[in-house]
This record gives C-alpha cells, sequence and structure tokens, in this order.
C-alpha cells in the first residue's frame, strides 16, 4: 500500500485549505501590531543569515527569547508581496491549512482509516482561539514551528512503513527540519525528547543521533547570540514570576481553556474512556509542549492574547493523540454506512464554520474600533504616499511603519508624539503635508494641536538616563508635578509612559536616540533635547 499520494490524500489537503479558507473575508481586517511592525522594520534592515549570526542584530528582536525563522519569514513576505496586510493573512491560513491536512493525513495513514483523518480535521478546527491568533501575524513562527513538527512526524513514518529510515534523504531532511523547528519557538525543543521516544522504539540510531546534533546545534547558536540567563521579562527570575500568580489567575485560565477548546477536552476524554493506557501515554507525549509554558507566566495571565500561541502546540498534539488512540484501538469499531461517516463530519463542521465566524466578527468588531487601527488604516491605505509628518498619541505603538517604508525604498513617511516639534515644522515646511490624530484615532487640526501644546520650563530631574546593560533597559525620572513622564523613542516614532522602568528588552539600535517628555496642567508640554542610549557591554 502507498503511503501518499492517495485519494485521502488530495481529499483531506482539499477539505483543510477549504475550510481555514472559508475565514478569509473575516480575517480581512488584520492589521499590524507593534510586534509586526519592529519585526518587520529589523528582517528589511540587515541580510538573511544576520539574525543568525550576529548577536548585536538578532538583540534587537529579543533578548530571552531566540527565534530568528521568524525575521526570515518576514523579510520573505515583505519583500516579495511588500508592506501588505492581505499577504500576510495568507500566510498565516496557508500554514494553518498544511498543518490541518498533514496531521489529518498522519492520523489516516497511522489508523488506515479516513474517518480518523477528517475527524482529526474537525477537532483542529474547532479551536475557538486560533483564528484570533492567525489574526495576529506576529504568531506565525508558531505556526511555522507546528508545521515543521506534524511534517517531520510524517516523514518519519513514511521512512518507517517504507523501511527507510537510514536513507540520507530522509536523514538529511530531519536534521534540517528539526533545526528550524528550533529556530522557530523554543517551545519545540519538547519535539527533540518526542523524537528520541520515536527512534528509540524503532531502533534508528542514526536518525537519534542527528536530532540530537540539531538540539546541540541549536544550542551552541543560542549561548553565542543571547549568552544564558534564567530570568523573565521584568529581570526576575521565571520560577519566582510563575509562583507569584494568584488563584483567580490559574482559575481563569483553566476557563478560558475549556470554554475554547472543549470539544478537544472531550475527545481527549472520550479516547481515556476508551482506551485508557493507549490514551494516558500519548497524553504524556502531548504535555512534552505544554511544559515550556511554565516559563512563560504572561500565558496564563492573559491567555486570550498569549495562552493561544504559547498552547497552540499543544492543542494540536492532544487532537491528534486523541484520534490515534480512539481509531488505532484493539476493541472491535463500529462500522458505519458512509452517509452516517459524512454526516458525522459535515455536520459539526457546519455548525463550527458558522460559530467561529460569528466570534471572528465580534472580536474584529473590538479591535477594529481602537484608536491603533483606525490610525493605521488611515496610514496604510488612505493617504496619498506623498512626504507627510504624522503626530500621533503616546499610546500608538507602530511608528516603526515609516521605517519599513524607508527600508522598501518609499521614504514618505515620519512619525512623532513631539507635538512642539511638530508644530515647529509646520511653520518652516510647505513641502510636507502634516496630520495629526488624538487619543481616540481622529483627526485633529493644527489649530487643535497649539491649543494643546503649550510649551512649559519646568524641566524633568533625570535620575537615571535610559540605560542597557546585560539585556535589561532601564531608567528613572522624577515625575514631581507631572501628570505624564516617559521616553520618546525619535528612531522608532513611540513613546514609553513610565517615570521608572526595568526591563528585559529588545537591545537598542546602534547609536539609538531618545528623548525625555513630560505634561503637566492638561496642555503644558516639556521636551528634553535629543540624547543617545546608553549601552553598557
Amino acid at each position: 500500500m502507498k503511503v501518499w499520494p492517495s485519494p485521502i490524500f488530495y481529499s483531506l489537503a482539499l477539505s483543510s485549505f477549504l475550510i481555514f479558507f472559508s475565514q478569509f473575508s473575516a480575517l480581512s481586517w488584520g492589521t499590524f501590531s507593534d510586534d509586526d511592525t519592529h519585526m518587520s522594520q529589523l528582517s528589511l534592515s540587515y541580510g538573511w543569515l544576520a539574525p543568525y549570526f550576529i548577536p548585536e542584530v538578532y538583540q534587537q528582536l529579543s533578548i530571552v527569547h531566540f527565534t530568528p525563522a521568524v525575521l526570515t519569514l518576514y523579510k520573505a513576505v515583505l519583500t516579495s508581496f511588500g508592506f501588505n496586510n492581505v499577504a500576510f493573512i495568507i500566510v498565516q491560513l496557508t500554514l494553518i491549512s498544511l498543518i490541518g491536512f498533514i496531521s489529518a493525513y498522519l492520523c489516516a495513514k497511522k489508523t488506515q482509516s479516513s474517518t480518523a483523518g477528517f475527524a482529526c480535521l474537525l477537532l483542529i478546527y474547532s479551536n475557538m482561539s486560533m483564528f484570533p491568533m492567525i489574526s495576529r501575524f506576529y504568531t506565525v513562527h508558531y505556526l511555522l514551528g507546528a508545521l515543521i513538527s506534524v511534517l517531520i512526524l510524517l516523514l518519519i513514518y513514511r521512512a518507517w512503513y517504507t523501511n527507510k529510515l537510514n536513507n540520507y534523504a530522509f536523514l538529511i531532511s530531519l536534521f534540517i527540519l528539526s533545526l528550524f523547528a528550533l529556530l522557530s519557538k523554543e517551545i519545540y525543543i519538547m519535539l527533540i525528547p518526542l523524537l528520541w521516544c520515536v527512534f528509540w522504539k524503532v531502533k534508528a540510531g542514526k536518525a537519534f543521533v542527528l536530532v540530537t546534533l540539531s538540539l546541540i546545534v541549536y544550542f551552541c547558536l543560542r549561548f553565542y547570540i543571547l549568552g544564558v540567563s534564567t530570568d523573565g521579562r521584568d529581570g526576575e527570575g521565571f520560577v519566582s514570576s510563575l509562583m507569584s500568580l494568584s488563584l483567580d489567575s490559574w482559575i481563569g485560565f483553566l476557563t478560558w481553556y475549556v470554554t475554547n477548546k472543549w470539544l478537544i477536552c472531550l475527545a481527549v476524554f472520550i479516547a481515556l474512556l476508551y482506551t485508557p493506557k493507549k490514551m494516558l501515554m500519548y497524553s504524556m507525549m502531548a504535555g512534552l509542549f505544554a511544559a515550556p509554558s511554565l516559563a512563560a507566566p504572561h500565558a496564563f495571565q492573559n491567555p486570550e492574547l498569549h495562552g493561544d500561541r504559547v498552547f497552540f502546540m499543544f492543542d494540536l498534539a492532544l487532537s491528534i493523540a486523541s484520534i490515534l488512540a480512539i481509531f488505532s484501538s484493539d476493541k472491535k469499531r463500529i462500522h458505519l454506512p458512509l452517509t452516517f461517516q459524512y454526516a458525522a463530519f459535515c455536520l459539526p463542521l457546519i455548525a463550527l464554520l458558522f460559530i467561529q465566524r460569528q466570534e471572528l466578527v465580534s472580536f474584529a468588531k473590538s479591535h477594529t474600533s481602537t484608536p491603533s487601527y483606525l490610525i493605521n488604516e488611515q496610514l496604510i491605505h488612505q493617504l496619498e504616499k506623498k512626504p507627510t509628518l504624522v503626530l500621533t498619541p503616546l499610546s500608538y505603538l507602530q511608528g516603526e511603519i515609516m521605517n519599513i517604508y524607508r527600508l522598501l525604498g518609499k521614504d514618505w513617511l515620519e512619525i512623532t508624539q513631539n507635538c512642539q516639534q511638530f508644530i515647529s515644522r509646520t511653520k518652516l515646511s510647505t513641502a510636507t503635508s502634516f496630520l495629526a490624530f488624538d487619543q481616540t484615532g481622529q483627526r485633529v487640526s493644527l489649530e487643535q494641536v497649539q491649543k494643546n501644546c503649550q510649551p512649559s520650563q519646568n524641566h524633568v530631574n533625570i535620575k537615571k538616563p535610559p540605560t542597557f546593560k546585560d539585556g535589561v533597559l532601564s531608567w528613572s525620572l522624577d515625575p514631581s508635578n507631572a501628570e505624564s513622564i516617559g521616553i520618546l523613542f525619535p528612531d522608532r516614532g513611540i513613546a514609553v509612559e513610565a517615570a521608572v522602568f526595568k526591563q528585559r528588552l529588545v537591545r537598542p539600535k546602534p547609536n539609538e536616540t531618545y528623548q525625555v517628555y513630560k505634561r503637566e496642567h492638561g496642555n503644558s508640554w516639556w521636551f528634553s533635547e535629543i540624547m543617545t542610549i546608553q549601552v553598557i557591554p
């Protein structure tokens, strides 16, 4: 019997792409977040291989996580399609379609049951937090790592079935794919212990050695780029951050998880009743992908924003595990007519298509009314692309859009939060367009800007200037008489409102500058001169 292609191969592929792309119109509102704009400009600023081998380059993305593959993917999309949100939506949907297809096909071939393949596809699609995750483009590397992981499992099954576990093409592919899964996100480190178990069981020594080698190469690169640290985002240890979670946070997370993955949880429960020993073993394997979440307390504190992507591979593994356990059971199967089998797949799928769309529409309404979204839409889609200076509110964090256009050869946009600079520029230049937004994302007139931006002579006492040391960015300002105080980053077009700040954050750009600002009495503003962030080796 052929492992692939076969009729079920094409049936599952077509089904997967159809059901996932059915939500394309409901996702078309998706736009770029501050993480997206930062990764986009960074990917375009350097060569293809620089993030993999130059610490000063990669550390501008993260000091904590080593995921350079995401920059490669961003660079590929941006250079191919430009700064286009539709292109990113298509990439996200293509990746999840491939994940659904390969997972379903693996289940179908492993169990010799096409019904198992369609059941797996149904479970994956039932994940209610999946499409909100897809709407955020910066989750693309989680999807990439998941795709590579299930592809590796399918290739292993094919090599085992055809007795080609020692084939050089398979071994080279295994090493490359394993390494890129690790370079996608740290969660996929847990793929390696899973592969060790598989290769130990089938006595594939060469494959065992190669996946181990991929892990060694990954850690060598990681230690070279980031060094060794056990600190979390706030500069404190991961364990202390996890232990600080309240009982309410844990209860809220569990409620969110069961509510959004109820069909997966139901399948796991049925599998445990149907074949407890096998499902327990499979659950332990799937649980490997949940273990890294313990180093991400924010996934439990705010699961709607972080938990969906952190637990995505765990959800996927549970879906596959429950289907394999049920359909690989030694118990006698109940053979139903094909009509009933198709109905058992199609009727729940139709219901899920409707439910997912309704949830996405509701989700979109809550996001498309935000000030940042309204500003983005006007900057990206509505403005004529001529030299324009834009004044944005302090809360707007997508200022690096201006750098993306510049790197793409379209240097027309400049973004600032310095209202005094904006006013002075309007008096000096007649060739530039000027546009200002308020806190609600609506345009305001120059007269309104002038009214709300009166100069102040009350300087800020800078106790500690912005300093980057050992991966931590910190500063301390005297907030006396200030209604709002913080730091502007002119090179990024963003602001951070905080008198005292200390976080493990991205490495500043070479010679990156800053300004201190203070607002008092409602409309009186003071801005310091432009200075350079101190970077201490």
